[in-house]
Order: structure tokens, then C-alpha cells, then sequence
């Protein structure tokens, strides 16, 4: 239950790590006893005070961790067993992210990425590195972006070679728009989608240099 503040304080304006680790440390790690005192609020700067105090007015912390379940989406931890080790190894980790469809269990993460131009060299290329694939035990990571990415998970799909996509939005605004259906098969095919955002949360641009770390 305690995953339901977690969300409620991933949501709140200008929120970092270290600021919510400064906040919950306050109550012993307690995040339900962190969410109902508010005496945190002074720790943010006056005009940042101002903003979270309006949010806290408005957000309904119930409604949104129940959007997670009516739409199949968990927040998981990054010491969760489902999650790769390695999340917690890189620059300035997330919380946890969301995660929408089935976390393949795989030895080996690989990660494809590139132009949102694909040409016919790319697709040699990218069947190339996916031929054999299939038999061994790797799952394949893109961005799910128009082009390479795009390409990337549809042709992991059509091989059966399990497949995650990270995006740079809460799952309620996958973008492109266009690429939502690959976005439902790939978690009917036993891959996810995972972002660090909230559901709600819309795309910017400086999301995706954050997703692609």
C-alpha cells in the first residue's frame, strides 16, 4: 500500500530523488506518515510551496494509484526482483517506474536505438543483429520512436524474441499516437512498456534525454 504515496510523491511539482529521500527520512522511511503530515511543504522554496500546496489541494491520491490497476500498470521499485540490477547503476536512478505488459527474464538486456530516418541499410543491419536471437536468452530494449526503434520491436515480434519499450511519457500518453497499437502487442506478446513518468504525464522534451540515461 505504501506504493500509493510513492506515486502520490512522484507526482508532486519539481519533485528530485534527493528531495524525497529528505522528505520521507524525516518520518523513518514511514511514506503514508510523510504524505498525511505536509509539514514537508517548508522544505521547498517559497515559490515552489506555493505550487505544491495548490497540487495537494486538487490531487486525488486514491483515483490515481487505482488508474494504475484499471489500466494493468505497476509501480515497481528499482530494488524489485523483477527489475534488472543494472537500473540501479546508472546516473541519478528513478524512484521506480511504471511498468505496463510482462518484464521478460532474460540473462542479457540489449539495447537498439537510432534515426527516426530508416533507410534499407538499417533494416539489413538490424536483421542481422536479431538473426539467432530468438534461441538464445536475450531480451532486445528500444524507444519505441518512429524508424530504427520502431522497426526494432516489430521485427523482435514477428521472431518471437521478447521485446521492452522505454518511453519518455506516462503510459496514458504513449506518443507517437500512431504507434500505440505496437505498444498493446508488444505486452500481448509478453514484453512491456516502461516509463519513469506518472500515467498522466505528457511528453516534453527534456524526458527523453532523462529516458535515454
Amino acid at each position: 500500500m505504501y506504493k500509493k504515496y510513492i506515486n502520490g510523491f512522484l507526482h508532486l511539482p519539481h519533485i528530485t530523488k534527493n528531495r524525497l529521500k529528505q522528505i520521507v527520512d524525516l518520518y523513518d522511511g514511514d511514506y503514508e506518515k510523510a504524505w498525511h503530515s505536509k509539514q514537508w511543504i517548508s522544505l521547498f522554496s517559497p515559490p515552489l510551496q506555493h505550487k505544491v500546496k495548490s497540487f495537494l489541494q486538487t490531487f486525488k491520491i486514491e483515483e490515481s494509484y487505482s488508474n494504475l490497476h484499471n489500466n494493468n500498470i505497476e509501480l515497481k521499485l528499482c530494488n524489485d526482483e523483477n527489475l534488472s540490477p543494472l537500473l540501479s547503476e546508472i546516473s541519478d536512478p528513478p524512484i521506480g517506474v511504471y511498468v505496463k505488459g510482462t518484464l521478460p527474464q532474460r540473462s542479457i538486456y540489449l539495447s537498439i536505438v537510432g534515426t527516426r530516418k530508416m533507410d534499407t541499410y538499417g533494416k539489413e543491419i538490424i536483421n542481422l543483429l536479431l538473426s539467432g536471437i530468438n534461441s538464445q536468452n536475450i531480451c532486445i530494449i528500444s524507444g519505441m520512436a518512429y524508424g530504427v526503434d520502431e522497426y526494432v520491436h516489430y521485427a523482435c515480434l514477428q521472431n518471437s524474441i521478447p521485446t521492452i519499450a522505454i518511453i519518455g511519457s506516462g503510459l496514458g500518453y504513449i506518443t507517437p499516437r500512431g504507434l500505440v497499437p505496437l505498444a498493446n502487442e508488444i505486452c500481448a506478446k509478453g514484453g512491456a512498456i516502461i516509463s519513469e513518468y506518472p500515467f498522466e504525464v505528457k511528453p516534453t522534451k527534456y524526458h527523453y534525454p532523462e529516458r535515454n540515461r
